[in-house]
């Protein structure tokens, strides 16, 4: 398993290294242009949008064509839409930069689907487990790198993702195999099927656990896009301490540390043993803890252990739910099954900056952290209430 799934280790690295560079970054760069909060999540919103037509669609076009072609074409366009940011001179150009980026932002959904292709179900938890590593380790350097280089200048990380995304191209076009055995099978059978990502919402398993996706995807872009300009107004408030670029590259850089110990470590060691559902149950309710104690952020070592605890449930939602998700598609709809969830976590970024930064913009600094654990305590109230007819 760990060799077939070592090329896609490496892409999902790089490529989650680039991003990390400008998650910390964008909403500042925003307001370089003299935008508001609102207008932040607005341009994160547009990023999302796009990529929710996009994601399934590129999906299923590698379920036919192969995940490799489709994997370039998206290290493509991303490196593109860098480009076209990093070179932005008026808040119009960098909206135009975030849509090229979202309509061909299909890379990680992509990804998964090619790790599903070469692992058993069995073994899929602990490989998505590994991918999460990936994740970790990206949302580790990657914010570190920004938030040096942001004193350089403002666009000086981004040249920087744009030119990790040249070496995510690389890797996939010289390490990446194009084909597996079953793969001819695969697409013949994916060609001969209408293209319709939404009639998985009509099984009663994928559709309970593709709701369980979009909870943690919904709780998580809240965290990720809001964070930074809440730690902004919240923390002279409340501790008389300056929050930046800076300092949010480093406290997500600590997130991506603690995402490589607990997925690397403790999801393979967690998951057989008390099952991906119960895991998923327990990391929701840790996780609406660790989110609303935001709130009462009162200086750096508070900060840090909210951060811990919001990290530790983090690491072992997505990959758990992400192998649920999977284990209900059949081996030719992996790669449709699979772009729901980058549809379904686009609709949250759509949603979710455009509701978080209102509520910074009218200073609701309490509502904003209660408003995180009340998400994630809906996911763990749902999968309390409620098991799905399928269970893997």
């Amino acid at each position: 398993m760990y060799k077939a799934v070592f090329p896609v280790f490496l892409i999902v690295l790089v490529d989650m290294m680039g991003l990390a560079i400008i998650i910390p970054l964008l909403p500042f760069y925003a307001k370089h242009f003299g935008a508001s909060a609102t207008q932040a999540g607005l341009l994160a919103a547009s990023f999302a949008a796009c990529q929710l037509v996009a994601s399934p669609l590129m999906g299923a076009v590698s379920d036919r064509f192969g995940r490799k072609p489709v994997l370039l074409f998206s290290q493509a366009g991303t490196c593109a839409s860098l480009v076209l940011m990093a070179s932005a001179s008026t808040l119009s150009m960098l909206f135009v930069a975030r849509l090229l980026a979202g309509a061909t932002a299909a890379n990680v959904s992509v990804a998964q689907a090619y790790v599903a292709d070469v692992t058993t179900a069995e073994e899929r938890t602990k490989a998505f487990g590994l991918l999460g590593v990936a994740f970790g380790l990206g949302l580790f350097v990657g914010p570190a790198l920004a938030g040096a280089l942001a004193g350089v200048s403002i666009n000086a990380p981004i040249w920087l993702s744009a030119g990790i995304s040249v070496a995510s191209f690389c890797v996939t076009l010289w390490v990446l195999p194009a084909t597996k055995p079953g793969d001819v099978a695969r697409r013949a059978s994916a060609a001969g099927r209408k293209i319709s990502p939404w009639r998985f919402v009509e099984r009663s398993g994928t559709g309970f656990y593709l709701l369980q996706f979009f909870i943690f995807v919904f709780g998580f872009s809240f965290f990720v896009q809001g964070m930074g300009l809440f730690l902004e107004a919240k923390m002279p408030r409340s501790a008389g301490v300056r929050f930046g670029p800076v300092e949010l590259g480093y406290l997500y850089s600590y997130c991506g540390f603690l995402g490589i110990v607990f997925q690397g470590w403790l999801v393979g060691k967690l998951a057989p043993r008390f099952g991906e559902q119960k895991v998923v149950a327990v990391s929701f309710f840790i996780g609406a803890l660790g989110f609303a104690s935001f709130g009462w952020v009162n200086g750096i070592f508070y900060l840090v252990a909210a951060s811990t605890v919001f990290s530790f449930a983090n690491s072992h939602l997505r990959p758990c739910i992400t192998s649920l998700v999977s284990r209900t598609g059949a081996e030719d709809e992996q790669g449709e099954i699979l772009g729901l969830t980058g549809t379904l976590q686009s609709l949250a970024q759509v949603t979710a900056p455009l509701l978080g930064g209102y509520l910074i913009d009218h200073a609701d600094l309490l509502a904003w952290p209660l408003s995180l654990g009340g998400v994630y305590l809906l996911g763990f109230f749902l999968l309390a209430a409620k098991r799905p007819a399928y269970s893997p």
